[in-house]
């Protein structure tokens, strides 16, 4: 019996040793990496179903994404500073999570340093964590229908990042997939509080690259999946010629591709502008942008994170 006992203890002392040193070192990160996200978006931010089986943004109200407090005004777009709501000409932004921009102060994204540098132009930024090609689709069927919005509409923009290509749903295989098992429920604890598993994950993987390889892979010219996302952005060019509306397409590289800078890397982009050649939609590759910064490719994104600025 007092051996049992003396086991216990000793199983309950190293318990409480690897605790101590797991919130030592959680500190040490904490204060010498405060660039270091944890992830994790408030849902009270979202609203289920709002374009028809996409979710959006839930109008007047605030909460944190990433580490960073968010407000989403009562149209449901997202809140700057700068008050341009009375300006008549507006400007739409599609986009995923990197136009969203996650992590990062609301007047510091590019949608924020847009919309608060110009008196002439409001910048509409509706865009949304985990959205896809068909997503803006669904999103911009539905604000066709918003005649006074769509008249004030003079341009839309829609920066297209590589998973954009995925179909609806979370693809099981892809990396950073989390299902309902008691690891995936323990992975997701530590990416949502922890900094020292973000620490350890960039110290001993490359994320970046796995997300370009894995993403890089849906750009064959007859890939359904591909095909699909490259309908998706041709119904909204003809949503946009109907109202009259200025269309461009701006393309977002990833970490990995600028950190490598091959032709052959850049192969998803040229598909996509090949695929939308002979309409009359203004597409930018933003590659040469990022590689004309003359800095490492990491200080353009977040820390460990090869898509989000």
């Amino acid at each position: 019996m007092k051996s049992l006992k003396g086991k216990t203890a000793l199983f309950a002392v190293n318990i409480l040793i690897t605790l101590a040193l797991f919130l030592t070192a959680e500190l040490f990160v904490r204060i010498f990496y405060p660039e270091i996200r944890l992830s994790g978006t408030s849902s009270n931010l979202i609203a289920a179903n709002k374009f028809s089986e996409t979710h959006g943004l839930n109008p007047s109200s605030e909460g944190m994404s990433y580490g960073v407090m968010m407000k989403v005004d009562d149209r449901g777009f997202w809140v700057y500073s700068r008050n341009n709501r009375d300006v008549s000409k507006k400007i739409l932004l599609i986009g995923d999570s990197v136009t969203m921009g996650i992590g990062v102060e609301s007047d510091s994204t590019f949608a924020g340093i847009i919309h608060n540098s110009t008196d002439s132009y409001e910048i509409l930024n509706s865009s949304l964590i985990a959205y896809t090609g068909n997503d803006y689709l669904n999103q911009m069927t539905a604000l066709n229908h918003d005649e006074e919005l769509m008249a004030s509409m003079e341009k839309i923009y829609l920066f297209w990042c590589l998973n954009d290509v995925y179909p609806r749903y979370i693809l099981d295989s892809a990396p950073g997939y989390t299902g309902d098992d008691l690891v995936s429920s323990i992975v997701k604890f530590l990416r949502e509080n922890s900094k020292l598993y973000h620490l350890l994950k960039n110290i001993f993987s490359d994320r970046p690259q796995s997300y370009f390889l894995y993403d890089s892979q849906f750009y064959i010219k007859n890939n359904p999946d591909f095909k699909h996302s490259i309908d998706c952005v041709k119904k909204i060019f003809q949503i946009t010629s109907e109202n009259d509306i200025e269309f461009d397409m701006f393309l977002i590289p990833y970490e990995y591709q600028i950190r490598v800078h091959t032709a052959e890397i850049f192969r998803p982009q040229q598909l996509i502008k090949e695929s939308l050649s002979g309409l009359n939609i203004n597409i930018h590759d933003c590659a040469e942008a990022f590689l004309n910064k003359n800095t490492e490719s990491e200080n353009l994104y977040l820390y460990g994170d090869g898509i989000h600025l």
